[in-house]
């Protein structure tokens, strides 16, 4: 049987592209799932939103009509690598969530962070999708963690667990002895598989 069409006002995809700004990117299959396949589409027919198709699955993000309806102004024209560095931060947000943390705040700049407090410690959780310069933590490790900005540093990211396992001893027990020395127990590291491969679609 011909279903019927439905007609949505534009009022009414806010919840959708509000949810979307969040992080400014989620994954399509995870808005289909939260918010209906039919109703994402219809959004994208509307020119609010589009998807761009990247290593780990399709994206979405709001197109400029969409980002005045949520209160931004500014233009956005993001990269595949920008936006999988996006919906990371997403799937990074949720584990912490899941693991029973209030995320205090949400860091979208050019450095993807989440702060959050455990066990009355300050954690700075970076994500970084596809991994991290051994020199880059390093610096981060000093300016935020023995600054006393935060009591713990913790990076996330779509890598292999052998890949961030090797990153954390090349970190931990460096061979060059002037290296920066890093606390184990303030330094842990993630690895985060992608919001489609955790709910595939049947």
């Amino acid at each position: 049987m011909t279903e019927p069409i439905r007609v949505w006002l534009t009022e009414a995809f806010l919840p959708l592209l509000e949810e979307i700004n969040t992080f400014g990117a989620m994954f399509l299959a995870e808005a289909n799932e939260q918010f209906g396949a039919d109703f994402v589409q219809a959004a994208m027919n509307r020119k609010l939103c589009t998807v761009v198709s990247t290593p780990h699955g399709e994206v979405v993000f709001l197109l400029q009509r969409a980002r005045v309806m949520v209160g931004i102004n500014s233009h956005y024209s993001p990269t595949a690598a920008q936006l999988v560095n996006v919906v990371c931060q997403r799937d990074a947000y949720h584990s912490i969530r899941q693991s029973g943390h209030e995320i205090e705040q949400i860091q979208r700049g050019r450095r993807k962070a989440l702060t959050y407090t455990k066990d009355g410690r300050k954690v700075l959780a970076l994500v970084q999708a596809e991994g991290y310069l051994r020199l880059v933590v390093r610096r981060i490790y000093k300016g935020e963690i023995i600054s006393g900005n935060f009591d713990e540093l913790h990076l996330y990211s779509y890598v292999s667990p052998v890949e961030m396992e090797s990153l954390g001893r090349a970190l931990l027990y460096p061979t060059d002895v002037s290296a920066l020395e890093i606390d184990s127990s303030r330094f842990y590291l993630y690895s985060l598989k992608p919001w489609p491969v955790i709910h595939p679609q049947i």
